[in-house]
């Protein structure tokens, strides 16, 4: 099996590389090759949003998100757990009542 073109590609740089391998040196400079190493090649950081936390008027708690960037548009996706509970707990009633 072929690995991934990028794995080809991360390999190939490494065998072109002109830094020793982390156990040809001490441990002291194998840690800093590591996080040297890791920091070249680790994905962007995810941007941070705020998070409240809110009561409905009925005492519903909410959590809102909102986007760090303030010209980022997000989806929004609203979820009622107590709407939930509700038909879960209105088909079982009516199971019970049509046996």
């Amino acid at each position: 099996m072929k690995p991934h073109p990028q794995v080809e590609a991360l390999l190939e740089a490494a065998a072109r590389s002109r830094l020793p391998t982390l156990d040809k040196v001490s441990p002291f400079v194998a840690r800093r090759l590591y996080r040297e190493r890791c920091a070249a090649v680790a994905p962007k950081s995810v941007p941070q949003c705020q998070t409240r936390l809110l009561l409905t008027s009925e005492g519903v708690p909410i959590r809102a998100y909102r986007a760090a960037e303030k010209d980022e548009v997000l989806p929004a996706l609203v979820y009622a757990l107590l709407c939930t509970i509700w038909v879960l707990q209105h088909a079982q009633t009516a199971l019970g009542l049509s046996r």
